[in-house]
């Protein structure tokens, strides 16, 4: 009778697995059951030092079968896939770095990524996928140490000179900008108070002149009036003006001690001798006077 045949299953995690290096080593911690732990990894970096990362590697498992033949069943396929060649896979890509670039975030970001993507390279064919590479916590010697942070601070310190630097030269160039607007604000302001002056002038040259011209013809109208108001002496009836302001003249007097009789008597009919009496200018000739005048000079009759 044939023996019976004995198969067996066996079953493989479809969630992302971890496997962490790190320093507490693989001493079984809470969560176990998903996480693998491993020693942390050393690496050499390029200038010669070592140093000691904690790194996570998160897998799935794509192709059980594959991973199964290339690797083992159990916990086979993790510890030969993934833990033996971790620090290989680190070494290549981490140890290109210098000790001080594991705490650039740039440098160490492009590093683990490398690294994933070198490890999916062995991996992918074999059914196992590295979703992602994260490192952490870089231990050095106290000498490398001392080191880093020496030049770390000499960098910072380089770097400082550097950005104090570029802001004195942005704050000339802001002294100059605020310069030259001053400049130009002047340059407006006097171009301004120069406009302002001139349209001053010309307004004065103008109102001087316009006020020159009013004089002028206020001159000449007074003028006017008064050559008007000396015709009306030289008319009819001027001999009476002449005696009614020589009333208002006498009305403010009164007592007037005059000769009665003689050449230098007072007769106030005698308009001529009173204007003479009293050494005023004398007055115009009467009507009477014109008339006699006039009439001297006409011819006499003539016969024929």
């Amino acid at each position: 009778m044939a023996a019976a045949r004995s198969e067996k299953f066996l079953i493989f995690p479809k969630s992302v697995r971890a496997i962490t290096l790190h320093s507490k080593g693989k001493l079984p911690e809470e969560g176990g059951r998903f996480v693998h732990y491993e020693d942390a990894a050393h690496i050499q970096t390029s200038d010669g030092f070592f140093i000691s990362l904690d790194v996570s590697i998160l897998y799935r498992v794509i192709n059980p079968y594959k991973a199964v033949i290339k690797f083992g069943a159990g916990s086979l396929y993790e510890q030969n896939g993934i833990v033996i060649q971790a620090e290989t896979f680190l070494k290549s890509t981490m140890g290109t770095l210098h000790p001080e670039d594991f705490f650039s975030a740039a440098k160490r970001v492009a590093k683990q990524e490398e690294t994933r993507d070198r490890f999916n390279e062995f991996l992918d064919p074999q059914g196992l996928h590295v979703e992602h590479v994260l490192i952490r916590y870089p231990k050095y010697h106290e000498a490398v140490q001392a080191r880093i942070e020496a030049r770390n601070i000499q960098e910072q310190t380089r770097q400082k000179n550097i950005e104090e630097a570029t802001l004195a030269e942005a704050l000339g160039a802001l002294k100059e900008v605020e310069q030259q607007g001053q400049a130009n604000l002047s340059i407006k302001l006097m171009e301004g108070s120069n406009y302002v002056t001139r349209l001053s002038a010309q307004m004065d040259a103008y109102r001087l002149k316009k006020a020159s011209e009013a004089d002028k013809v206020m001159a000449l109208a007074e003028a006017e009036r008064q050559r008007m108001i000396n015709d009306s002496y030289q008319g009819e009836g001027a001999d009476r003006l002449i005696g009614l302001q020589w009333a208002r003249v006498l009305s403010g007097l009164d007592t007037i001690v005059l000769e009665s009789g003689g050449p230098n008597g007072f007769n106030p009919l005698d308009l001529d001798s009173l204007m003479k009496q009293l050494k005023l200018k004398p007055s115009v000739p009467s009507q009477a006077d014109r008339k006699t005048k006039v009439s001297k000079s006409e011819p006499g009759p003539v016969n024929k």
